[in-house]
């Protein structure tokens, strides 16, 4: 048997914006099962991103000069939260 050691990096890509539309309507359908009551509520993630500056060196490789800054954002990935219950009431959850 074998054993190995990887280093896994994944790139994923944000679009920032300085603002945001108003007045958007989201809509989402759940099937609740008989004799119960539904709740769902949108969520969307927050994110925090850490700036950083970085020179590249003479042999290509890379080196980390300093922190800028944390700069938090609102992912616009769109998401529900659901729950069913008997009660009056329930608490969705992501």
């Amino acid at each position: 048997m074998g054993w190995g050691i990887a280093q896994v990096e994944a790139k994923t890509r944000y679009e920032v914006a300085k603002s945001v539309a108003k007045g958007r309507t989201v809509t989402n359908r759940m099937t609740v099962d008989p004799g119960k009551r539904g709740y769902t509520q949108p969520v969307v993630e927050y994110q925090k991103f850490q700036v950083e500056r970085w020179r590249e060196l003479g042999n290509c490789k890379h080196d980390r000069i300093e922190i800028v800054g944390i700069l938090k954002g609102i992912t616009s990935s769109l998401h529900f939260a659901e729950c069913q219950t008997r009660q009056a009431s329930c608490t969705p959850k992501p």
